[in-house]
C-alpha cells in the first residue's frame, strides 16, 4: 500500500482535468514528494442543466466546458503544465476490476517476468472479450487505464513480492474504457489551448478508492459512492480492494428534476429553494411543499440504491461505512436519505449506514492552497491521487 508523501525534491507542475455530469474542474498542482501537493489555481464551471436529458445537448454542453474551464484557469497558472491528467466520472467510461489467478503443486519465485506476462495476457483478454462485447460500430470505445491495484501470494497480501516463493498468486486489475468520441473530443480541444501537450486519461472512481484507501488505512471494507449531475456510483471495498461497482442514471438532476415537476416550477428556481431548504432557511409552507415534492424522488433514488448494493455484494455481510462525494449543495440531502436506512435487511446486523462526507475537512490537511482559491474536495481527490501516482 503506498504512502501518501514520501521523501523526494523533485517537483512537477500538473494540470488537472474533472470531468462529471454536472460540472467540470480543473487545477494547476505542484506534484512534491517531499511534501503535501499545492494547489496553485482552480476553476470549476457548471454543465448546462436541460429540463430533459438529452445526451446530443449533454456531450456537447460537456465539451464546451471543458474548453471554457481550461481556459480559464491557463491564466491563473505561473507556468505551462508539463502534463494534463484527465478524469472522468461516469457516464464517461466505464470500469471493470479483473483477477488474475496463478496456482501451481510447488513452490515457485515470483518475478517480474512472470508479473509482467500475467498482467499483458489479462489486458489482452479483456480487449478481446469485454470490450468487444460493448463495442459499437457507431460508438467505438478506447482501453484508457490499466492499475494493478493489489497482489496476493499465497492469499496474503505482497507488498514487494517479487522474489519471493509461493505456490499461489493473484493480481488485481483495475481495468477502464471510455467513449472514443468523448476521448477525442475533449483532447482536441483541450489541444486548441496547449498544443501538443501530454494528456492521460483516467477514471474518478480510481482516485477515489486509492485516496480512502490510504487516508483510511484501518478501514479495509467499506462503500463508496459517487453522486454525480445524471449518475450515482456505488462500489463495494472488501480487503482494501475494489469488488464491484454499479451505477444507476439518478444522480443531484434527478433530485432537482423531480422537484420541479411537482412545484412546477422551472430547473434554476427550483435548485435555489433546495438549496434553502437543506441550509433550513426556507419558511414553513413553503419547506413543507418541498419535503412533499422530494418525497416520491428519495423512494426512487433508494430503491435503486438497494438494488445496486445488492448487485455488488455477494457475501452474507455488507459493510455499514459509507465515503460519500457529492455536490456541497445536494450532498445534506443524500446523507439523509442514506442515514435513514438501516443495512440489516442486507445482512445480519440492524445498525445503520456510518456515513463520511470526502469533504475538505476530511481532504484539507493532506493539501495546501493559495490563499484566495476555493478549495473544491474533487479536485483534492485528484491532487491527491496524482501524489499516489508519483510515489510508485
Amino acid at each position: 500500500m503506498m504512502p501518501l508523501f514520501s521523501a523526494s525534491p523533485q517537483k512537477e507542475p500538473v494540470l488537472l482535468i474533472d470531468v462529471g455530469s454536472s460540472s467540470v474542474g480543473a487545477a494547476l498542482v505542484l506534484v512534491d514528494k517531499n511534501g503535501p501537493p499545492r494547489v496553485l489555481a482552480s476553476k470549476r464551471n457548471l454543465l448546462q442543466l436541460e429540463e430533459q436529458v438529452n445526451f446530443d445537448k449533454f456531450f456537447g454542453s460537456m465539451l464546451a466546458t471543458v474548453q471554457l474551464t481550461v481556459n480559464e484557469v491557463l491564466p491563473l497558472c505561473p507556468k505551462r503544465p508539463e502534463r494534463v491528467h484527465c478524469f472522468l466520472a461516469s457516464p464517461w467510461y466505464a470500469s471493470q476490476i479483473r483477477t488474475v489467478h496463478m496456482r501451481k503443486e510447488r513452490d515457485f519465485v515470483f518475478t517480474k517476468e512472470i508479473f509482467d506476462d500475467l498482467v499483458a495476457r489479462e489486458i489482452k483478454r479483456f480487449k478481446e472479450a469485454e470490450i468487444s462485447k460493448l463495442q459499437n460500430p457507431k460508438a467505438p470505445v478506447v482501453f484508457i487505464e490499466n492499475k494493478v491495484v493489489d497482489i496476493k501470494l499465497n492469499g496474503y497480501r505482497a507488498n514487494n513480492p517479487v522474489g519471493k516463493r509461493a505456490s499461489e498468486a493473484e493480481i488485481f486489475l483495475f481495468l477502464g474504457i471510455a467513449p472514443e468520441k468523448a476521448v477525442k473530443g475533449i483532447t482536441d480541444r483541450i489541444n486548441k489551448i496547449i498544443p501538443e501537450t501530454e494528456i492521460v486519461f483516467h477514471s474518478f472512481l480510481l482516485p477515489f478508492f486509492a485516496v480512502m484507501r490510504d487516508l483510511f488505512l484501518d478501514t479495509a471494507d467499506f462503500l463508496l459512492v459517487d453522486v454525480g449531475g445524471e449518475v450515482t456510483d456505488v462500489s463495494l471495498v472488501r480487503g482494501h480492494i475494489i469488488g464491484g461497482t454499479v451505477s444507476f442514471p439518478l444522480g443531484k438532476n434527478f433530485l432537482l428534476r423531480s422537484a420541479s415537476s411537482a412545484l412546477k416550477k422551472n430547473i434554476n428556481e427550483t435548485h435555489s429553494l433546495l438549496r434553502l431548504s437543506l441550509e433550513g432557511k426556507l419558511e414553513d409552507s413553503i419547506e413543507r411543499e418541498m419535503k412533499t415534492a422530494l418525497f416520491p424522488a428519495r423512494a426512487i433514488w433508494l430503491r435503486s440504491f438497494h438494488e445496486s448494493i445488492e448487485e455488488v455484494n455477494k457475501m452474507l455481510l455488507l459493510p455499514d461505512r459509507i465515503f460519500l462525494t457529492a455536490d456541497t449543495d445536494t450532498v445534506k440531502w443524500f446523507v439523509d436519505t442514506m442515514g435513514t436506512e438501516e443495512y440489516g435487511q442486507y445482512t445480519l446486523s440492524a445498525d445503520k449506514f456510518k456515513i463520511t462526507v470526502v469533504g475538505m475537512d476530511v481532504l484539507g490537511k493532506y493539501l495546501s492552497f493559495n490563499d484566495t482559491m476555493e478549495h473544491d474536495q474533487f479536485l483534492s481527490i485528484l491532487a491527491l491521487f496524482t501524489k499516489i501516482l508519483k510515489n510508485n
